[in-house]
């Protein structure tokens, strides 16, 4: 495992977020936030001090993480001092490539799942699929009747004079062949080999239906079951993974209310319905040219273009943070794996407190003080090791 989880440039970027804060990171193609949102994650999980399931204790400018930001509160920790876990929804990749990439940061998914600190919930490998049918239970195979065999009428029967005992009827019996019997052993033992390497399916969150207001639900009660694991003690981040997959699927256009499945404004909806129920949502999207900067040409933009663009902009309005990866612009280079730039954003998340007053105008303006808008270069090892440099450097 790499000795710095965190690059030290992204740290005032990757440590928990204020209350009801909103964290966008767009990617493009051959720039993926793969292993940004997992920093995000592993931060989220591990800077309230020794966490289970977190192999190495991180060191930042020669302070272990723990240590109290401006407000006096310790990194990490929610609100009345509880934990902070995560709820990670992915629609573009399953679990088993996210527990795989986790352990190379030295997280242990399956561990910090049987702790109740983690819920991964799969939006990829059922969501357009309809749900397995129950595999029936194998049926007792036929009995073989025991009858005794029929007698020879003496005409038919062998001669006495025949040498040796006389033949005796066979009793064999052909069993039908059974197909569906057998087929049925093999549902069963394939379901529970899928069900021992998915945990969660087990768990039931694997999402089955991509109606918005399915989704929602969905989600809500695997953040509702970790805050009553410790009395509503609990801060929850949620992360949404590639949630304009959904919009891009299903959209039928603006309007239709929360009826509608994969509306613009239904799709914001649920999202702001979520952010009440969490600490901070952090979501990813992609903002690849064709989606974003297609109403700038001469050529009318299709339907899907215009829900992308309305829907990445919405966020990126309503966002604290805005984090972009993109490719260089001169080309590829061996040791330069693309550009990461930090905006700040509006922060339209929540109520400020003390807004309109002296006083909290002031810890208003310190707290936006912390977002400072840069750009850095990158570069992804092939180890899942991660560099973060400033330009020249």
């Amino acid at each position: 495992m790499p000795p710095r989880s965190i690059p030290p440039l992204l740290t005032p970027y990757t440590r928990l977020p204020p209350e009801l804060s909103l964290i966008l990171l767009t990617s493009v193609l051959g720039a993926t936030t793969n292993w940004l949102l997992l920093r995000f994650v592993h931060d989220a999980l591990t800077s309230s001090g020794p966490v289970s399931g977190f192999r190495e204790e991180r060191e930042v400018n020669g302070e272990i993480d723990g240590k109290k930001d401006g407000t006096g509160k310790e990194m990490g920790m929610g609100e009345g001092g509880g934990r902070v876990k995560v709820v990670f929804v992915s629609f573009l990749r399953d679990w088993e490539f996210w527990r795989r990439e986790g352990a190379r940061l030295g997280l242990d998914f399956q561990y910090l799942t049987r702790t109740k600190s983690f819920t991964f919930v799969d939006g990829l490998t059922g969501l357009f699929t309809p749900a397995p049918a129950p595999s029936p239970a194998p049926a007792p195979a036929p009995s073989t009747p025991t009858s005794p065999p029929p007698l020879l009428p003496p005409s038919e029967s062998p001669a006495s004079t025949s040498a040796g005992p006389p033949a005796q009827p066979s009793r064999r019996r052909t069993v039908p062949h059974t197909p569906t019997n057998a087929n049925s052993h093999i549902q069963l033992q394939t379901s529970t080999q899928t069900q021992r390497q998915h945990p969660d399916s087990r768990t039931g969150t694997v999402l089955r239906s991509a109606k918005i207001q399915d989704i929602e639900q969905a989600i809500l009660a695997q953040i509702n079951a970790l805050q009553d694991e410790e009395g509503g003690k609990t801060s929850v981040v949620l992360v949404l993974d590639g949630l304009d997959l959904v919009l891009a699927a299903t959209a039928t256009g603006w309007g239709g209310g929360a009826e509608a499945t994969g509306t613009v404004t239904a799709m914001m909806e649920m999202v702001g319905s979520l952010r009440e129920h969490v600490h901070a949502l952090i979501l990813t999207t992609s903002a690849d040219a064709p989606f974003l900067h297609q109403i700038q040409t001469p050529t009318p933009p299709t339907p899907l273009e215009t829900n992308h663009a309305a829907f990445v902009i919405s966020l990126a309005h309503q966002a604290r943070l805005t984090i972009s990866l993109r490719l260089l612009g001169t080309g590829t280079a061996r040791d330069v794996s693309g550009v990461l730039r930090v905006t700040r954003g509006a922060d339209g998340g929540g109520e400020r407190e003390g807004e309109g007053e002296g006083e909290g105008d002031g810890v208003e303006k310190e707290d936006e003080e912390e977002v400072e808008e840069k750009e850095f270069l990158y570069f992804v090892g092939g180890d899942g090791g991660v560099r973060v440099f400033e330009r020249g450097a």
